[in-house]
Order: C-alpha cells, then sequence, then structure tokens
C-alpha cells in the first residue's frame, strides 16, 4: 500500500465531495500521508497531472469517457466511480477499504469492472423492469447527445468561461446590494431599531455611494471584458494553446470593436462594455482563437531561433494572427456601421435580444425546468447538461438585471441567476425529508433523511437523490416534477406582475434557499413566497412519499422475516 497518495473527487460543482473529501480524510490511518481534495469537474484539464487517482461522483458518471481522455497523457492514472449508495450514505470508511485493497493488489476496483457489470446484466437482462429499460434507453441514446452537446468546444468555452466569472459577479452583486439597500420608500421614521438599522444603511450608502460602486462597474458593470478573457482562455486551453496570450488578443480585438472607444475624449464607455455586449465579447473571442490555431496549424508565424526562451517566444506567436484579426474586425465593423448605423457589437445585441426574450419566457422556463428534473430522475445531473445552453442567458440577464437596479429602472428578465433553482427543486427537496420526518416509519427512509438533512439545507441533494433515492424513483419523480413547475410558474407570475423583486446578485449555490431569495433580489417578499411555496408543496409531497414509504416498510418487514428464518 503506498503511504502517499494523491486522490480527487469530482463532481458538479465540488461541493457534495468536498464533504465526502473531508470524511475521507478523518478515515485515514496514522501512516497514510493520502492528500485528498475535491474540485468541479470543469477545473479536471487544469489540474489532472497532479493526482494518482480520480474518483467520480455519481451523478457525472457519464463523464467518465472523457474524464479518462483527460488523464490518458499522464500515465497511470486510477479512475473509479463512487457507488451511489456509499456516496449517498457517507460511507467513507468503505472507500477507503477499496482503495486500499485496490493498492494491495487484492481488488481490482471499487465498482464492478466492465466485464462483470456485463456479466450480470446479461444474467438479469430478462427481469429488467420498464424503469431499468428506460435507463438503459436514456444511457444509449439521450446521454450520448446530451454529452456531445455539452462537451461542443466552443460552448463548453463559453460555459467556462463564464463560471470563471462567478467570484468578480458575486463581489459587484454584494457591492450593488451595500450601495443601493433594498429599503422600501415607507421607511422614514426610525420607530424601532430594525427601522433605525434599514435608515442608518441608507444614509451611510447615500453618503458613500461613489466609493461603494466602484466594485461593481468594474466587474459586472465591464462584464463583457471578463466574459473575452474568459472565453478565450478556456478555448485556448482545450485546444491545448497559450491561453494568457491568446486571451490578451482577445481583449485587444474585442475592445476595438466593442464601440467604447471616445477618440474625443481619450477614454473608455463603461456603458459599451455591459450585460448587453457579453454576446458579442463571446464570438470575438472565438474568433480570435480560431484565426490563431489556424495561423499556427499552417505554421504562419514569426520564427525566432531556437536559443530564445518559450516565454519570450510564445508572444510573437500571435503577433501576425493578431494584427489579421485586429484589421479584419475593423473593417468589419466599419462596414457594418456605414451600412446599418451600428457597429459589430451592437449588432450581435440586437440579434441576440430576440433569443435571450425567448428562452426567459415562462413555457421556456418550464421546458428546462422539465428536463433537469428527469434528468436528474435517471441519476444524471441535470443542471451540468443543460448549463452550456442555460448559463450565457441567466448570466447575461443577470447582469442586464443588477445593470436595471443601478440605473433605477425595473430589471428586465425574470429568468436570471439562481431564479430556477431556488424557486425550483431545492424547494421541494426539503420538503421531501420534512414529510420523511414528520409522517414517515421506514427505517431507511428515516436514516437517509438524518444524514442528507444539512446537506439539504445549503443546496446539496445528492444524498437524497442518490440514497433514498430519487433516481429512477416515480414516487418522488412526479411530486418533484409537480412542485418544481408549480414553484417555477408562481414565482414567475408574480415577478410578471413586480409583486417580488427579479434576480440581480450572484451568491455562492450553497447559501440556503430564502436567504437567497432575499439576498439575490433584495425583495424582502421573496423570503414570504419561498415559504409558502413550501407549505404548498407538503400536500403535494406528502401522498406520494407516504405511499413509498409503506413499500419500504413492507420490503424492511419481509428482509426481516427472511432474516429471522434463516437463523
Amino acid at each position: 500500500m503506498k503511504d502517499k497518495k494523491t486522490i480527487l473527487l469530482i463532481c458538479a460543482n465540488g461541493a457534495s465531495t468536498g464533504l465526502f473529501a473531508e470524511r475521507m480524510k478523518k478515515g485515514l490511518h496514522d501512516n497514510e500521508k493520502w492528500i485528498i481534495e475535491a474540485k468541479p469537474v470543469s477545473e479536471l484539464p487544469l489540474v489532472v497531472a497532479k493526482y494518482d487517482m480520480i474518483l467520480i461522483a455519481p451523478q457525472i458518471g457519464y463523464e467518465r469517457s472523457r474524464i479518462q481522455e483527460l488523464a490518458a497523457p499522464y500515465g497511470d492514472i486510477d479512475i473509479m466511480e463512487i457507488d451511489p449508495d456509499d456516496f449517498a450514505k457517507g460511507r467513507t470508511d468503505k472507500i477507503l477499504d477499496q482503495i486500499r485493497s485496490r493498492d494491495d493488489g487484492s481488488e481490482d476496483c471499487m465498482t464492478l469492472h466492465d466485464d462483470e457489470r456485463g456479466i450480470q446484466m446479461s444474467e438479469t437482462a430478462g427481469k429488467k423492469s420498464f424503469m431499468d429499460r428506460m435507463s438503459d434507453w436514456m444511457q444509449k441514446f439521450i446521454v450520448p447527445i446530451g454529452m456531445k452537446i455539452s462537451n461542443q468546444r466552443h460552448l463548453a468555452a463559453i460555459r467556462d468561461g463564464l463560471t470563471i466569472l462567478i467570484p468578480a459577479t458575486i463581489i459587484g452583486g454584494i457591492a450593488c446590494l451595500i450601495a443601493i439597500p433594498p429599503i422600501p420608500s415607507t421607511i422614514t421614521e426610525p420607530s424601532n431599531f430594525f427601522y433605525a438599522f434599514l435608515l442608518a444603511w441608507k444614509s451611510f450608502a447615500a453618503a458613500n455611494s461613489s466609493v461603494l460602486m466602484i466594485p461593481y462597474y468594474m466587474t459586472i458593470g465591464v462584464i463583457a471584458i471578463y466574459v473575452v478573457c474568459g472565453v478565450a482562455y478556456e478555448l485556448a486551453k482545450s485546444y491545448k494553446m497559450d491561453g494568457i496570450n491568446n486571451m490578451v488578443a482577445a481583449l485587444l480585438v474585442y475592445l476595438c470593436v466593442s464601440g467604447a472607444v471616445n477618440l474625443e475624449t481619450v477614454s473608455l464607455t463603461i456603458g459599451k462594455l455591459g450585460a448587453a455586449y457579453m454576446f458579442s465579447a463571446m464570438i470575438v473571442a472565438i474568433i480570435t482563437v480560431e484565426i490563431n490555431r489556424f495561423f499556427a496549424k499552417h505554421n504562419i508565424v514569426i520564427k525566432l531561433p531556437d536559443s530564445v526562451p518559450p516565454n519570450v517566444a510564445a508572444p510573437f506567436n500571435v503577433l501576425l494572427p493578431l494584427g489579421f484579426t485586429v484589421i479584419v474586425m475593423l473593417l468589419i465593423d466599419s462596414g457594418l456601421t456605414a451600412w446599418t448605423g451600428a457597429g459589430f457589437a451592437s449588432l450581435i445585441y440586437t440579434i441576440f435580444q430576440p433569443l435571450m426574450s425567448a428562452t426567459g419566457s415562462l413555457p421556456s422556463v418550464l421546458l428546462i425546468n422539465f428536463l433537469m428534473t428527469t434528468f436528474w430522475f435517471f441519476g444524471i445531473h441535470g443542471a451540468n447538461m443543460l448549463s452550456v445552453v442555460t448559463t450565457p442567458i441567466t448570466t447575461a440577464a443577470l447582469a442586464a438585471n443588477a445593470e436595471a437596479i443601478v440605473n433605477g429602472t425595473t430589471p428586465p428578465y425574470i429568468y436570471a441567476g439562481a431564479m430556477n433553482s431556488v424557486f425550483g427543486n431545492w424547494i421541494t427537496y426539503n420538503v421531501i425529508l420534512l414529510v420523511i420526518f414528520l409522517w414517515c416509519k421506514s427505517s431507511q427512509a428515516r436514516s437517509i433523511a438524518k444524514v442528507a438533512v444539512v446537506p439539504s439545507l445549503f443546496n446539496i441533494n445528492e444524498p437524497t437523490i442518490f440514497g433514498l433515492p430519487t433516481v429512477l424513483n416515480v414516487y418522488t419523480y412526479i411530486p418533484l416534477l409537480l412542485c418544481g413547475m408549480l414553484n417555477t410558474a408562481v414565482y414567475y407570475l408574480c415577478a410578471s406582475a413586480n409583486l417580488v423583486g427579479r434576480f440581480y446578485i450572484t451568491l455562492p449555490f450553497t447559501v440556503p434557499g430564502p436567504l437567497q431569495a432575499f439576498l439575490a433580489t433584495g425583495d424582502v417578499k421573496t423570503i414570504i413566497l419561498w415559504i409558502i411555496l413550501f407549505l404548498c408543496d407538503i400536500p403535494l409531497v406528502y401522498p406520494f412519499i407516504k405511499t413509498y414509504d409503506k413499500q419500504l416498510v413492507a420490503q424492511e418487514k419481509e428482509n426481516a422475516e427472511k432474516a429471522a428464518e434463516a437463523n
């Protein structure tokens, strides 16, 4: 057994595996100097070479082939999937024992080998239920399509490039919240301590607004700059090109055609670098990197002597394609301005505006909700599968809403930020656990609920999904689907009628639902709505979970009787 070992656990966001990794560390022997870390799967290309072993969380098991491709160039890296039941119940001791057995050579893998799976599948092929056959059909036909879309190089670069922006948008959003307090205009007198605090906050924000808003203007206010940099960097890295030089090149090209340059004042107009111009930034990033790649592939570069260090030669590799791209894009921008009166960035904004509106419509949002819930029903991370489509839309909408708040106007978009999660099944998973605690008798269900309740409060639902389980379970799928649709539709209609606020701030996804609803919208009424929806979900969830509970109790009783007979 190796005393030193580096192990990486990966899932969609790194949260559920983070909890699992911490528990694994506590189970190590004194002589085991193992490094155990957890990261989101999007960061794997940057860190894969550091690890001896990669453990895949069950919700992203469909990513295994891509993970194997990423690990292949770095030699003998063990790649294994964590058993869903062990993952849900936090059986880290079992996982550690299986890893030790693997090192000792007494066990080849902590999950079944493909050939062992094949034998078992062939033995039980005739016994498969309808749900098993549906799952197989999904894995065979739907998941590969979803994977091709999710892993499409340019879409993935956009998704991952926007993910890089999250810390910056959180800082900008919090600055906006502090500088523009969500205090009703009806509060004018400090009649109690709470009102006195709110009025003091409002007075402080008004006196220091110019300073407090700087982080906002330097993040969300110029978000297009971050977008072009993030997308260009991720796309270049996917081609194994120099990320920094391509990022700088894309930034230069974008600034040239952004319309933000004011030659009279020799300054940049921040308004031309905001949320409305995110899509033009994405397109410029892709065009720049692709042109750089074309030049490099055909060896159209400035060649320096071999004695020149690589870090010195690297900038010269993009010099010719950068000059070409700048000239071509400036010609396109000038031509469009002469022809339409609007430059490249403004034209792209005009083209994508209907797409934003269509994607943010209630039917579209409900369809996205349905697809996410259905993917999770088959044990596939729904949000991750759809993120290449939804992330650009929700990020742009969130930034546009923040700009509207700063300008004192009504935010234009309802489908923005984490709206579909906060007012979706994040509510329902907590309701399921409450119903189990209050009315269920099954020892299995109650034991899972005890393990899952704390993570669920922080929107980490994998213990429930794989432990109860909700995977291939119609008793949980139907209420999750119904409640998710209801919650989303009610919030959407309330926001559409301006009864509650709209999302304009990004927060860590682990912020509890009611608190996140308030902080992300700046409207305390969203907490009330969240609680009302929580209560409304209870009668919808109860009959399904209670029926499932009766089934589990009967099964537990039968197992106990068989065990008694065996003894």
